[in-house]
């Protein structure tokens, strides 16, 4: 029996992807906000930032060396100190307690001036050009150097900017959990949760006596300070410039192959086993396998804030595309635009005793009208269906660039199933089939045609009609290997997709 893709070989083929693209060319906030309803997750970065808190581990209380942990890159996402050490934020915040207890302050020599008496060690060199540039002839002003114990060092910035954006970030975890009941928190975040070792450490560490002279929430550190104490003989600060670094990198947008791969990871993404529903992760990869065939498009930055379902958008040939996921039809380019509608996918209503019209012989249309008006009564009523609008896996639309109207040229609708039972997926080309039957020119879109139809398909026959394109995505390639039909592309995991609209 032909296997679907596990979930480890599904992350690795998807990453790669997700490099290429999001954060440069396109978006998948829909992905991020389907991924738990329990939490708001507004982007990319976000959800970055969520899974750098998870690095490392946190081992057992009252840690007090680091080998104790043995840790490995995989357990702290590839994060190393200035000597290579492997080392994630749990595991560094497990360690804080003990490390703390010898904090000491810096001592540093500070140069004041004094008239008529000397405190610490006389800098002549400097005491000489003040007379000068004063005119003091009786030699009463000294600049000294004076011992001054202080723990506004370099290094200490780098420990409370970093203690300092881990508190942000849970706290912000906070704010974004829409449950009501604290037994709905996700366990994917459990070591963070209210109460948990890890903050209460946090917290203490954020109020050593060596430590709250700083304002945490305005203390910055530079480049060239973080860089600097990147290689400081005591782990403590070490580690800390080290995590600190790698937090800069990835919500600064450096996002690599490796750390995709962790992301995808999470349990939050995995996919969905008892195959209800098709797994988010699996059409992200198919979104990017299709995004993939247009080579020699020139994709552009998009700003899909406000606007979840836009994934893509690039043009070439001449010609403008659109790419969406679980796309209701309408889409807003700019929070001061109004919603359009492009496409409408709604099943036609039949009140009792209608069907399709035909003038020659009415009854087979008669029979499959009713079929598909019961089919949607016992769908709405006994199992809760919603009949109202479709929403596809993938749209894709190609525009007419040369157009003053936004004018639709061709259609390419595909649905993604994560599964290779035969029944699953029959009932998924059902709803394919229908997606493109019934897909209809929005309000806001014309299309250029002679032909007089409110659908996109100007043939009732969908998959001999020009205009549109459809396509299937299923879990396994064996499950349909052989399989070709004309309008309609069937593909497996491991197969390459078909160019759409290859005219």
């Amino acid at each position: 029996m032909s296997e679907k893709p596990d979930r480890d070989r599904l992350v690795e083929e998807t990453a790669r992807y997700l490099v290429s693209y999001v954060g440069r060319v396109a978006s998948i906030r829909r992905f991020l906000d389907g991924l738990d309803p329990m939490v708001r997750i507004e982007g990319l970065t976000e959800l970055l930032e969520y899974r750098f808190l998870r690095t490392g581990n946190l081992g057992s209380e009252g840690l007090t060396d680091r080998a104790e942990l043995d840790l490995d890159a995989r357990e702290t996402a590839g994060i190393t100190d200035g000597e290579g050490e492997p080392v994630g934020v749990l595991d560094f915040v497990a360690l804080l307690p003990h490390r703390l207890r010898s904090l000491e302050p810096t001592v540093r020599q500070r140069l004041d001036t004094f008239e008529g008496e000397v405190r610490g060690h006389v800098d002549w060199n400097r005491t000489v050009k003040r007379r000068r540039a004063t005119g003091d002839v009786r030699g009463q002003s000294f600049v000294c150097r004076v011992p001054n114990r202080s723990v506004v060092t370099s290094r200490n910035k780098v420990l409370v900017e970093l203690l300092a954006t881990i508190k942000r970030v849970y706290e912000r975890f906070d704010r974004n959990f829409t449950g009501d009941d604290e037994s709905d928190r996700p366990g994917w975040f459990s070591e963070w949760a209210p109460g948990a070792r890890a903050r209460r450490i946090v917290r203490s560490a954020l109020e050593n006596a060596h430590l709250d002279n700083f304002d945490a929430e305005s203390v910055s550190v530079s480049d060239r300070e973080l860089a600097a104490v990147l290689g400081d003989r005591n782990p403590l600060y070490r580690e800390a410039a080290a995590l600190l670094e790698d937090y800069r990198r990835i919500t600064g947008g450096d996002l690599r192959e490796e750390d995709a791969k962790r992301l995808l990871s999470m349990e939050v993404f995995e996919p969905d086993d008892d195959d209800v529903t098709n797994p988010d992760l699996f059409e992200l990869y198919w979104i990017f396998r299709i995004v993939d065939e247009f080579e020699n498009s020139r994709l552009r930055q998009i700003d899909a804030k406000g606007r979840e379902e836009f994934v893509a958008a690039w043009e070439g040939g001449g010609k403008e595309y659109l790419l969406f996921n679980d796309w209701k039809g309408t889409h807003q380019w700019t929070d001061d635009d109004e919603e359009r509608e492009y496409v409408e996918i709604t099943l036609p209503e039949y009140p009792d005793g209608e069907a399709y019209p035909s003038d020659d012989d009415p009854r087979p249309t008669l029979r499959s009208g009713y079929l598909l008006r019961y089919t949607q009564q016992i769908r709405a009523e006994a199992f809760d269906y919603d009949a109202d609008r479709k929403y596809p896996d993938i749209a894709l639309l190609r525009l007419d660039t040369t157009a003053e109207q936004a004018t639709l040229e061709k259609l390419f609708l595909a649905e993604v199933k994560h599964s290779v039972g035969r029944g699953r997926l029959r009932e998924k080309a059902q709803q394919l089939l229908t997606y493109g039957c019934y897909a209809k020119v929005g309000e806001d879109l014309r299309i250029d045609r002679d032909a007089d139809s409110e659908f996109v398909a100007s043939d009732p026959d969908v998959v001999a009609s020009p205009e549109v394109e459809l396509g299937y995505f299923v879990g396994a390639s064996e499950s349909v290997e052989d399989v070709e039909l004309d309008g309609i592309q069937v593909k497996g995991f491991g197969d390459d997709p078909e160019l759409p609209f290859a005219d």
